[in-house]
């Protein structure tokens, strides 16, 4: 069942798609990236923000935030699985990061559904 979700905006770069996470029937969550786009770079990581909006990247790193998985591909709809060390009601935006740049790419605000 969908837990939150929301749309991909810019931070420092492109970014557009959904994020939605989801509860598994086995009580662990994953993160699916549907129609997803962010401005093409390597050294990609999904990580989870305690911020409602991430304006810029001083804003993401000075505030608390948990990696899910590095990122592989810049386009695409894919699925990630939560680690279950991270609980994810305790964050409220996704955020690509560029470990390459020190730079949020792309954040998607969630709300519950």
């Amino acid at each position: 069942s969908i837990v939150s979700g929301g749309s991909f905006y810019g931070i420092d770069q492109q970014g557009l798609g959904t994020a939605r996470i989801y509860r598994l029937a086995d009580g662990s969550y994953a993160l699916r990236l549907e129609n997803f786009y962010v401005t093409p770079n390597t050294d990609f990581v999904i990580r989870l923000s305690v911020l409602q909006h991430p304006g810029s990247t001083p804003e993401f790193i000075s505030n608390q935030y948990a990696d899910v998985a590095p990122l592989p591909i810049t386009a695409g709809s894919f699925n990630f699985p939560i680690p279950a060390s991270v609980n994810p009601s305790a964050y409220h935006s996704v955020v690509i990061w560029c470990e390459r740049l020190t730079s949020a790419y792309a954040g998607a605000a969630l709300t519950p559904a």
